[in-house]
């Protein structure tokens, strides 16, 4: 019996660590989103549109200026209004808040420095719950800032 509750223990303690490591930190103001991505539903690829209540301003997209030489470069989710997967030239079109606008080759999304995995707080309307989407489903994502942010871009 001893060793039941010691195994209980360990599980819990096991499950309940991993579950912090995983949960949604911020290193960064929380801003909101609208992402579209596409994805496999009942066998067939259908748009979904997330309604992102909750990701890191500090979180970024790396990749490489298309056409340009050099290595990537990482540009912040805060400064950013747009990111749209342009999938026919195989670049992601990024437009900041001042009007500037990238072409990045091979980019990524990065949202916390241990996932490979956009982690943020989506909402149905009536519940919000954390998830972790693959940001290679994306078709676009428009950032939201909150007012007080909005008065410096």
């Amino acid at each position: 019996m001893k060793r039941l509750w010691i195994l209980c223990f360990a599980l819990v303690t096991l499950f309940g660590f991993s579950d912090r490591v995983w949960a949604l930190r911020l290193e960064g103001e929380a801003i909101s989103a609208k992402i579209v991505a596409v994805e496999e539903q009942n066998g067939k690829m259908v748009e979904v549109t997330y309604n992102v209540t909750v990701v890191d301003s500090a979180g970024y997209i790396q990749g490489q200026v298309a056409g340009a030489a050099g290595g990537s470069s990482d540009y912040r989710f805060g400064d950013i209004k747009t990111i749209v997967n342009d999938e026919a030239n195989h670049v992601y079109l990024v437009t900041f808040h001042d009007g500037k606008v990238l072409k990045l080759a091979s980019a990524r999304l990065v949202t916390n420095y241990s996932s490979t995995l956009f982690n943020c707080k989506v909402s149905d309307g009536t519940t919000e719950t954390e998830v972790r989407l693959d940001s290679g489903t994306f078709k676009s994502v428009e950032f939201v800032l909150p007012e007080s942010s909005t008065e410096k871009h």
